[in-house]
């Protein structure tokens, strides 16, 4: 979905903090600058970890784009509560808002946010497993990219499809499409996003066993997050940068990495992502035959995953508590 960079402008008589928008202000015209402007704040907090407010922002603004028939600031507030719940991980709750948005951008034609809506739901559908499903949202979408000539949805589609080739195990392909979108960012002098791909390129590098430049392409992914990132996207990172070091076998390094990962995704407020960082100091100390703390990383694992429910975080870490087994001989 969008980041976007505007003033500050909330809406009707609702209230939002200490800044109010009139209802008149918010029915634009279906004029797409100035739907942006209005998201602005929602947006904002986003991007700043504030995800409640958000969330309460975005339905607020969304309540007076039905109230107005607003077409275009309907769609977009869907779109963006699907964002929201994606970062969330509320992943089959952020496909039904895509479908939603998507639903209203087919009505008006919109090929842009069509584009945008398709390469979501890809991304949503991905992060489920459904793998050739997600493959066929991002080909749609890249294929109206590529007809309108839009370089940065044909760079961000680009990414989403390497991501999904990284997941299947196939980092030749996943690697030549990051790639490709890394140097349209690159070109477009957009570091925010030329942050992400190097990052994602780095996780195909360490995929194809080329550590040492998986390891430099994590360090400039870092290098421009410190400055344009987000706190939650550093954390990623990081700890992409931990299981490199932690593969070439420069443990102190990764111990270093993964705890600051670890801090960073509890100060975001991403306390159901902190499993599989958990998971990998797990893994380290078990390298190092630390067995004990070991075990308190998988107990400390598991007490998280009982109050988010996830059933693969379940599995893997019950996959790491049988090799901790297997090195103690405790059964």
């Amino acid at each position: 979905m969008y980041v976007f960079c505007y003033k500050v402008v909330l809406f009707s008589s609702i209230l939002l903090g200490p800044f109010v928008l009139e209802p008149s202000q918010v029915g634009l015209g279906n004029n797409q600058d100035d739907v942006k402007e209005i998201l602005d704040t929602s947006l904002e907090l986003m991007r700043n970890d504030e995800y409640e407010k958000a969330k309460n922002n975005l339905d607020s603004i969304y309540a007076v784009s039905v109230s107005l028939n607003d077409s275009l600031l309907m769609s977009r507030t869907l779109g963006n509560l699907g964002y929201l719940s994606y970062e969330l991980g509320s992943y089959k709750k952020s496909i039904l808002y895509y479908e939603q948005s998507l639903e209203i951008d087919l009505l008006s034609n919109d090929s842009v946010n069509i584009a945008g809506n398709l390469k979501a739901l890809g991304i949503s559908h991905r992060k489920l497993g459904y793998f050739e499903k997600a493959l066929s949202y991002y080909q749609e979408a890249l294929q109206i990219a590529l007809k309108l000539d839009l370089k940065l949805e044909e760079a961000s589609i680009s990414n989403s499809i390497g991501n999904l080739y990284h997941e299947i195990e196939d980092d030749q392909l996943s690697y030549e499409f990051i790639s490709q979108a890394q140097s349209i960012w690159s070109e477009l002098g957009d570091s925010i996003r030329s942050s992400y791909a190097l990052s994602n390129m780095g996780n195909a590098l360490l995929g194809l066993n080329r550590i040492d430049e998986a390891i430099n392409a994590y360090n400039e992914s870092l290098a421009l997050k410190y400055e344009v990132g987000t706190n939650a996207s550093i954390a990623i990172t990081l700890g992409n940068l931990g299981e490199a070091l932690f593969k070439k076998g420069d443990y102190d390094y990764a111990l270093q990495n993964y705890l600051k990962s670890l801090k960073l995704r509890r100060e975001s407020g991403q306390e159901n992502r902190t499993v599989s960082v958990i998971h990998n100091l797990a893994r380290l100390d078990i390298a190092q035959r630390n067995f004990a703390k070991a075990g308190s990383w998988l107990q400390e694992a598991f007490e998280i995953i009982e109050s988010t429910g996830s059933q693969d975080d379940r599995l893997e870490n019950l996959r790491i508590q049988k090799r901790l087994q297997e090195k103690t001989g405790r059964y």
